[in-house]
């Protein structure tokens, strides 16, 4: 079983995208452990990648590319989601890839929970839009806006969902037919249907004390902070020669 599966929706057509691609090949996963495996998915639009963009990755890290018929990346984690039986990691992680991680910094971090409970830890986005936000309507049109019993916070970005949370979330009927309805709406943002999906399965998101959505490269825990996953960091930002040291002088 893997230790970690990290789910990475990539724009392999645009060259400001294709290059956070490369960025991320090279500094998005670091450090990971000799003696731990990780699989990462990358979700693209079918007839927009090669075989050679699995190659070149760090040690420890199986690669795969699972193609769908558009380039909309909400489109595509649902797809991958309902797609999802074979539960062969113990933690899914659904990153961006603008981000980095310290893959051996998290999985000690989620080393604090069990992956055999139903555990999902949320970098949190707190809800405070004076109206409805597509989301909250789709759900309101399904009859699930209830379940949700008015907490509307959802993720900035990323999440870290254990293998038992997951089975739970996407054996229920309601969130099958929510995702499958998510699906066929080609708007809105990626960090939002799997937090409500969980609340509708019974899963309160629990705050993760270790990642930030926000570039906060000082407080990286590679660089002795306590942040083990960031986000906004890729050469548009001008902001990847740290990482990219730190590769080069530890492998």
């Amino acid at each position: 079983m893997y230790e970690a599966e990290f789910v990475i929706p990539i724009n392999n057509t645009i060259e400001k995208y294709r290059q956070r691609l490369l960025d991320f090949k090279r500094i998005g996963l670091m450090n990971i452990p000799p003696n731990k495996k990780i699989k990462v998915v990358l979700l693209a639009q079918k007839g927009t990648v090669s075989p050679k963009v699995t190659r070149g990755w760090p040690a420890n890290c199986d690669v795969m590319t699972q193609e769908c018929g558009n380039d909309f990346h909400v489109f595509k984690l649902c797809n991958y989601y309902l797609k999802l039986q074979d539960l062969d990691s113990k933690w899914y992680c659904t990153v961006d890839d603008d981000s980095v991680t310290n893959v051996g910094g998290l999985l000690n971090s989620l080393s604090d929970y069990s992956h055999q409970k139903k555990v999902y830890l949320s970098t949190p986005y707190y809800y405070n839009d004076s109206g409805k936000t597509l989301e909250i309507r789709i759900l309101e049109g399904l009859g699930l806006l209830g379940r949700l019993k008015g907490k509307w916070d959802h993720d900035w970005e990323s999440h870290f969902i254990s293998r038992a949370a997951m089975k739970e979330i996407l054996a229920r009927p309601a969130n099958k037919k929510y995702i499958r309805m998510r699906k066929q709406i080609l708007d809105g943002y990626t960090d939002q249907f799997m937090s409500y999906a969980a609340k509708i399965a019974g899963i309160t998101p629990i705050e993760a004390y270790f990642s930030s959505s926000q570039s906060e490269v000082d407080n990286f825990s590679l660089f002795g902070g306590k942040l083990d996953h960031i986000h906004y960091v890729a050469h548009d930002y001008k902001n990847i020669d740290v990482f990219k040291n730190w590769v080069n002088h530890n492998g």
